[in-house]
């Protein structure tokens, strides 16, 4: 974390932090070999006058995940390591599966005293959030292979899947008057609009080898809040 004040009225903080989780015990290299996340990120505030300040921030957050596992096979060769009939057993029978999940969250808003002392606050937020989340997993698996018993000759391939998308805008709005020094009127309208767009959704219901599709739609709303509370102290 770094902290600076570059003008009078101007303060800045710029904060990264790195988790890293790596797992090396493993004898065959399966499961959960490591996962990682990053955040970086400024916050930036700047008073104008006594009744006037703004402020802004901006942070950026990575998490990875990668995993590995087998689909093993007793009656190939009876090493049970495989997928494909021998000779030669061609097809390993590992899958990795990974996901690279990334956000962006934007803020900025300010406050204001109209009347230069705390008897009336305003203030105004607005915040914008964008997320990204990536796959990797195996294409192929026990659904993909022939019916009868019979051991499948599909190797599992690795390939992305489309990515899952998803933006809220959320704005809100505050203003407090003090009626007694132990009473006060406080008022908060909010919005929020919330998109998201995922490959699984809006499609018919089906089963694939390594994912499950319900055929529901995406998750969109919008939603309006209003709340007025009386503040008293005894």
């Amino acid at each position: 974390m770094l902290d600076l004040t570059p003008l009078p009225g101007l303060s800045a903080t710029l904060t990264a932090r790195l988790d890293n989780d790596y797992y090396p015990q493993s004898s065959t290299g399966l499961g959960l070999k490591s996962n990682s996340n990053v955040s970086v990120g400024p916050d930036i505030e700047y008073q104008i006058n006594n009744g006037l300040s703004v402020h802004a921030y901006y942070t950026y957050q990575r998490i990875f995940f990668d995993q590995s596992s087998l689909v093993t096979n007793a009656g190939c060769n009876g090493n049970g390591t495989t997928l494909t009939p021998g000779p030669g057993c061609l097809g390993n029978g590992t899958w990795t599966g990974k996901t690279d999940d990334s956000t962006h969250t934007l803020g900025v808003g300010g406050d204001w005293k109209p009347l230069g002392d705390d008897k009336l606050k305003l203030s105004v937020d607005y915040t914008y959030d964008s997320g990204n989340i990536s796959y990797t997993l195996a294409d192929g698996g026990i659904f993909a292979f022939p019916s009868g018993g019979k051991i499948g000759t599909s190797t599992l391939l690795i390939q992305p899947l489309p990515p899952v998308t998803s933006t809220l805008n959320s704005v809100a709005l505050k203003g407090e008057y003090k009626i007694t020094e132990n009473m006060s009127l406080l008022g908060v309208y909010t919005f929020e609009r919330f998109n998201s767009k995922d490959y699984a959704n809006n499609v018919g219901a089906t089963q694939l080898s390594n994912a499950v599709l319900p055929g529901e739609l995406n998750a969109n709303y919008t939603v309006h809040t209003l709340i007025a509370e009386l503040h008293v102290r005894w």
